[in-house]
């Protein structure tokens, strides 16, 4: 069983990476941001379960660093673009989490 785990755990952060990084598309998107309190606390932490899950795992460097984790998201807006049409350039997207990034 043991062995099992082991085998299945990669496979289940990466599937929570990318269930994160979808929840913090949308929710950005929406005008939320990364803070201290409320609602932004958890924006903040979302984001940074995403940062260590990926240093953990040593996926940071492979994926390209900064620019794959964007990419991460652009995939996102093309795989929702059926339900939601074409997103909105958000211009302050990529320093919005390069911040928090520095700041994790």
């Amino acid at each position: 069983m043991d062995e099992v785990k082991k085998a299945i755990a990669p496979v289940k952060e990466m599937f929570i990476v990318l269930d994160h990084t979808r929840t913090l598309m949308m929710i950005i998107q929406d005008g939320s941001l990364p803070s201290n309190v409320g609602g932004g606390g958890n924006v903040r932490n979302i984001l940074r379960r995403c940062f260590n899950i990926l240093h953990k795992n040593g996926w940071w460097k492979p994926l390209g660093e900064m620019d794959g984790f964007l990419e991460i998201f652009r995939r996102h807006q093309q795989d929702l673009e059926g339900i939601y049409g074409v997103f909105p350039e958000y211009k302050s997207f990529k320093a919005i989490l390069s911040e928090e990034f520095k700041r994790w």
